[in-house]
């Protein structure tokens, strides 16, 4: 699908800008703007978009199935975000996460995704 990426400078602040607030009043990224829709949050979006275009291979309808890609969302904004995305916010921002801690964090969660997907391509499907 084609698309416009805006990129938003987060070092410079540009997130907390009136601009940005309009469409994320926390001002986190990423946000969607689809028409008069505005989206916040990366699962919240990728649910939307499979809601909204999907032909049935994004978000599957068999319980299993979606109950799989739930719960991979809910350890995106929790041991990804705790570990991996922690690591990287420390690295590009210099956060003030305990860096030992949040790279224990990281590896979990890359051995755990790692077992997950031995054997196959797809966490789901």
């Amino acid at each position: 699908m084609p698309y416009e990426a805006i990129v938003v400078d987060l070092a410079g602040g540009e997130q907390r800008s009136n601009w940005f607030k309009k469409l994320n009043p926390e001002g986190k990224v990423p946000v969607l703007v689809h028409g008069d829709v505005v989206v916040s949050e990366s699962t919240a979006i990728l649910t939307y978009l499979a809601q909204k275009f999907d032909d049935g291979t994004w978000l599957p309808k068999g319980a299993q199935a979606a109950a799989t890609v739930e719960k991979w969302f809910a350890r995106a904004t929790s041991s990804l975000a705790t570990g991996p995305a922690a690591a990287r916010l420390i690295t590009i921002f210099g956060a003030g996460f305990d860096p030992i801690i949040t790279a224990e964090k990281a590896h979990a969660f890359l051995a755990l995704l790692d077992a997950e997907l031995e054997g196959r391509d797809y966490l789901v499907g």
